[in-house]
């Protein structure tokens, strides 16, 4: 069956990579294999994307400030965080943390953004031995998260709140899958588990060529914290073949329709994304 997609007139969805740092180490992470230096997106770059981002032909649908790194590691995520909230009053705020850094601080800060509707908390585990084997934290974060989550749930009960996991026979066993989405269901709060995905992970490649195109080249724009855009959510460096501009110096719309691109796209439209090496390492669709 033949799959295109029609490139929109702005993206659906823009990521700001508030931090590509991370304190947790998990077992399946595509940070793993991150080369490049962590680091934290500045202020500075953070107002030139969403000046980009207002003079859209239209009202961004989603902004969310984290992608290969915790947002609570940036010094200045409270300052950012209330700024885009005020800046894009109509976007929708999503977000997804570890959740190891909640504080009351941070929970504060959280239901105070209106439009903030959406967030995911990585746990990966019911059991606190399998939470410090996976993510590599410690055990005593997991009743901290579970307060936290609690805190947003009973202050802002139109956040969607998700607990997740991700899934690797090599940790949890189908018990324990079992018993934390149990858990989570017991307090209202969505339980989500997920496999382990090895996109662009060495040594692994699709046992079957995939055909179809990304759908996220059509729908996501993704700004590194060093304003490198790239087409990927998958790429934990800015693979040169999918780095489509810079924040920095070029304007986001631009770069969504810029020709390099477009060139990526269509690519993917013909059936013929294995000529990009990335993505023929890659299953998403």
């Amino acid at each position: 069956m033949d799959l295109q997609y029609n490139i929109p007139v702005q993206p659906r969805q823009v990521r700001l990579e508030l931090s590509s740092a991370c304190n947790a180490k998990c077992a399946v992470c595509h940070r793993l294999t991150m080369q490049r230096t962590p680091g934290h997106m500045s202020f500075e770059l953070v107002k030139k994307c969403i000046e980009d981002i207002r003079k859209f032909p239209n009202v961004l649908t989603e902004i969310s400030p984290s992608h290969y790194g915790e947002f609570l590691l940036n010094p200045e995520y409270k300052k950012i965080m209330m700024y885009i909230s005020a800046s894009v009053p109509y976007t929708r705020m999503a977000l997804a943390t570890n959740g190891s850094l909640f504080n009351d601080e941070s929970v504060s800060l959280l239901v105070s953004l209106p439009n903030l509707k959406w967030v995911n908390v990585s746990v990966n585990a019911y059991l606190p031995e399998t939470y410090k084997a996976f993510t590599g934290l410690e055990k005593d974060n997991l009743p901290r998260i579970k307060d936290a989550v609690m805190t947003i749930k009973k202050l802002r009960p139109d956040i969607t709140l998700q607990v997740s996991m991700v899934a690797d026979s090599s940790y949890q066993s189908p018990r324990e899958r079992e018993l934390f989405i149990e858990y989570w269901n017991k307090l209202k709060i969505q339980p989500v588990i997920e496999s382990a995905q090895y996109n662009n992970r060495p040594n692994r490649a699709p046992a079957v060529p995939i055909f179809l195109p990304c759908r996220s080249l059509f729908s996501d724009l993704v700004v590194l914290q060093d304003g490198q855009v790239i087409s990927c959510c998958f790429a934990a460096d800015p693979d040169p073949d999918l780095v489509v501009g810079d924040a920095l110096r070029e304007n986001l719309l631009n770069i969504w329709h810029s020709d390099k691109f477009r060139k990526i796209r269509s690519l993917h439209n013909a059936g013929k994304r294995s000529e990009i090496p990335i993505c023929s390492r890659c299953t998403f669709a």
